[in-house]
């Protein structure tokens, strides 16, 4: 039975180049079993063991320095680095779920058109939205309210939490649309912005005017925001929804 293997045929094994065979030989990382006089690299079992378990590092998320750590760390400390590659890992099978939901949804709805860019653009729109709202007003009583809420929930409450709102939004929204198909008046339209101002403070606790006024100006001059208020909806719906808001505000003094 064979019991050395050129790195060629160690290479062709784990899958990966000789170039890299040689790096972890110079960093010490993965030394060969032998090196023959013309300095000619011979691998035995043990060091495509350990090559293999590199790879499953490497696709944890570790980096070489991490994984020089791991192979000399005792199995606490083992255990504890897997644990945080594993949450990583979970949020990256979490992030390519989604990713293949959205796509399931554009071919099942729309097969015979292309994936534009600001179809492409509103797929990571939440997250978007939540690094721009702190950088634009991270300084804010609003957000500090609205980041003190969030602190106290953790990952999966946070994300109930947002699809839960999600749908209260929709419906809301559906609600106002169906009240502007009914050719309904500004002034009726605004009877039912409490409901928005409840679905907000939900979000965040010191909603107040002010923030409706701010809600307002969003949904009137981002047309990421427009977009999608006015998906499926009558054209320019986002006008009678900021005109309506506006107008309770006023009203309210």
């Amino acid at each position: 039975m064979k019991k050395l293997f050129t790195i060629k045929e160690v290479a062709d094994v784990v899958q990966i180049s000789k170039r890299t065979l040689h790096y972890y030989h110079d960093i010490e990382l993965v030394i060969p079993n032998h090196i023959e006089s013309n300095g000619y690299r011979l691998y035995d079992s043990a060091n495509i063991r350990k090559l293999q378990s590199i790879i499953f590092l490497k696709e944890l998320g570790l980096s070489l320095a991490q994984i020089e750590l791991y192979f000399e760390a005792d199995v606490q400390t083992k255990n504890n680095m897997l644990k945080a590659s594993y949450n990583n890992v979970k949020q990256q099978r979490d992030k390519f779920t989604h990713i293949l939901q959205f796509l399931d949804e554009h071919f099942e709805n729309t097969p015979q058109q292309a994936l534009e860019e600001e179809n492409i653009g509103a797929f990571n729109m939440d997250q978007q939205y939540m690094k721009e709202a702190q950088l634009k007003y991270g300084n804010t009583k609003y957000y500090q309210s609205f980041d003190q809420q969030r602190e106290g929930m953790n990952k999966r409450e946070r994300e109930q939490n947002n699809q839960q709102t999600k749908a209260q939004f929709d419906a809301f929204f559906d609600e106002v649309n169906n009240l502007v198909l009914e050719n309904k008046s500004i002034e009726d339209i605004a009877r039912v912005i409490p409901k928005l101002e409840t679905i907000l403070t939900q979000q965040v606790p010191n909603c107040d005017k002010q923030f409706l006024i701010y809600v307002a100006e969003t949904y009137n001059n981002d047309e990421r925001f427009q977009r999608n208020l006015n998906k499926n909806r009558v054209e320019n719906f986002h006008e009678y929804l900021v005109a309506a808001i506006k107008y309770y505000v006023k009203q309210q003094g």
